[in-house]
């Protein structure tokens, strides 16, 4: 004994192992036989897998070793591919009625055609709102943990890569799938 070697690392408790003992096989009356027929109280444990703590888990664990790491805020969920509530969105920033119209058929004319080439579309959501600020909505994209918003605003279409914190300036929506195409985790059909 002790020759080994004892390293401290961080972890997180996802489950639980519980000896109780014979404390309630006792009252329970529960006995086992062995072999030679001799009767015993059983010796009872209980263990459990804890669904929320294995959302916390996966949420830590892939924000400090996805493929990048950029991804630090205390403000943004970074969920792994797997169980993402949504890999998308797409926002439109507030303007006028005119402004506003543009940027709907930009969405529904440029952006959505291409997606289709590299998006599963049941996978991205539109925000819409027009009285929110892009400010409001990106803090909620982190919040909500989206891996990729496209913004539709009066400088034209930006991609955000979100675990990564790249951003992309595109002049056409043509371009969105190379840019998704790129990462390991990008969004496959």
């Amino acid at each position: 004994m002790g020759k080994g070697k004892l390293r401290i690392k961080k972890g997180i408790e996802v489950g639980h192992c519980f000896i109780l003992g014979t404390k309630y096989s006792d009252t329970l009356k529960a006995i086992g036989v062995n072999a030679d027929q001799k009767r015993f109280p059983l010796i009872m444990g209980c263990y459990g897998l804890g669904l929320s703590r294995l959302i916390a888990a996966s949420v830590e664990s892939y924000r400090y070793h996805a493929s990048t790491t950029k991804v630090t805020a205390d403000d943004a969920i970074v969920w792994p591919r797997a169980i993402a509530p949504y890999e998308m969105i797409i926002m439109t920033a507030p303007g006028k009625e005119s402004e506003r119209q543009k940027r709907k058929d930009i969405v529904e004319k440029d952006i959505v055609p291409y997606l289709s080439e590299t998006v599963d579309i049941n996978e991205v959501v539109l925000d819409d709102r027009w009285k929110e600020s892009l400010g409001v909505k990106m803090a909620e994209a982190k919040l909500i943990g989206y891996i990729w918003v496209v913004l539709v605003g009066k400088k034209g279409i930006e991609v955000h890569h979100l675990p990564s914190s790249n951003i992309f300036s595109v002049q056409h929506a043509s371009e969105i799938p190379s840019i998704i195409s790129q990462f390991d985790d990008r969004i496959q059909k």
